[in-house]
């Protein structure tokens, strides 16, 4: 049965078997002891037995979708999808740049480095002239790909390369959201859609496909169906981990637009995006600080990407994921004080800060 090959099977249960097997066959040997030879030697082969079998769950799996994971789930998706996983991307935002002395600066693209007050970089992608008593605004680009990098308004101001009387700031519209490789589970899930586009009419899964499908930095949609402005009317909200560029809501409506039917209105747009902070207390030993701070950031970002747009924070989901780490004794959530429940267009955005007991 399929069950029992994804089950590996321990070095214990092998060097049973083989013992067992040997017994069976009255074999001369009695002395099955720890520390005897020939039990010795079968510990090293009932050890390579129980690492070659780890290969089966493996292989067994690799054919269905529900277990097939890492590269050999980027197989099927190819094999039997036609599907790729989506690839990590860079943040690109604006920034504006007020000069409040009396001298011009001329820049070429890359003569900024900007940072938030955490350290995270950006460089800048344009040139141009910052005047005497003016503004200048340019895009820059994230040091590395990621949502990391999808930083609320207003919180990158720290000026890198500095000029004298020159302030920076990201007071302007974000260019195209920075998003993580897409995850087994968000991989999956486009599979599972992928069926839907396969009938004459759009169906609600269609549409959700065809969103998560359009842009590399959409990671959630949300199809509203049910004639919402009226007689044959579909709206698609679309949304990226950290924010969503004009150019991603631009790309998801090109997409939609060609493949809808003739008679739907579709109308494609952002989700309206609500910053929750989420101020957690946790109890750990001084020396396992750093190494839990980062392990519940990552358990807190993977639960912001598990809620729908439109979805539910639960205060017990951050107790749960806070205390996954090894090494946590207690966590005091202080904030939010109640389960948030997003509106109907909402996407949730977590700034998590992290304090100890």
């Amino acid at each position: 049965m399929l069950s029992d090959l994804l089950k590996a099977v321990p070095a214990d249960t092998l060097l049973q078997a083989l013992v067992d097997a040997l017994t069976v066959r009255s074999y001369p040997v009695t002395d099955w002891e720890s520390g005897g030879v020939l039990r010795t030697l079968l510990e090293v082969e009932a050890a390579t037995l129980a690492d070659l079998y780890k290969l089966v769950p493996v292989i067994a799996g690799s054919g269905f979708l529900q277990y097939a994971a890492g590269a050999w789930l980027d197989e099927l998706a190819l094999s039997e999808y036609n599907l790729t996983r989506k690839p990590s991307s860079f943040t690109v935002d604006t920034l504006t740049l007020t000069n409040t002395g009396t001298t011009p600066y001329t820049l070429r693209p890359g003569d900024i480095w900007v940072a938030s007050a955490n350290g995270l970089r950006f460089s800048s992608l344009d040139g141009g002239i910052i005047p005497a008593a003016g503004s200048l605004s340019i895009r820059v680009e994230a040091e590395h790909p990621g949502s990391a990098y999808n930083l609320p308004r207003n919180t990158l101001t720290v000026l890198m390369t500095p000029f004298p009387g020159v302030t920076a700031s990201n007071s302007g519209a974000l260019v195209a959201a920075g998003v993580d490789t897409e995850t087994d589970d968000q991989l999956r899930l486009r599979c599972r859609l992928r069926w839907a586009e396969l009938g004459g009419g759009a169906t609600k899964s269609a549409y959700q496909f065809w969103a998560l499908t359009s842009f590399s930095s959409i990671s959630k949609a949300l199809v509203l169906d049910q004639h919402p402005r009226g007689q044959g009317t579909v709206d698609v909200l679309v949304w990226s981990e950290g924010g969503i560029g004009s150019d991603a809501v631009a790309a998801a409506d090109a997409y939609i637009q060609l493949r809808r039917p003739v008679t739907a209105d579709v109308r494609v747009y952002s989700a309206t995006e609500v910053i929750q902070p989420v101020n957690l207390r946790v109890q750990v030993a001084p020396e396992l600080r750093t190494t839990v701070q980062a392990q519940i950031t990552a358990a807190i970002a993977a639960l912001q990407r598990s809620i729908p747009i439109g979805g539910i924070l639960y205060r017990a989901a951050l107790y749960e994921q806070a205390m996954l780490p090894a090494g946590v004794v207690n966590v005091i959530v202080d904030s939010p004080a109640a389960d948030l429940a997003l509106e109907t267009h909402q996407a949730l955005t977590i700034n998590l800060t992290v304090n100890w007991l």
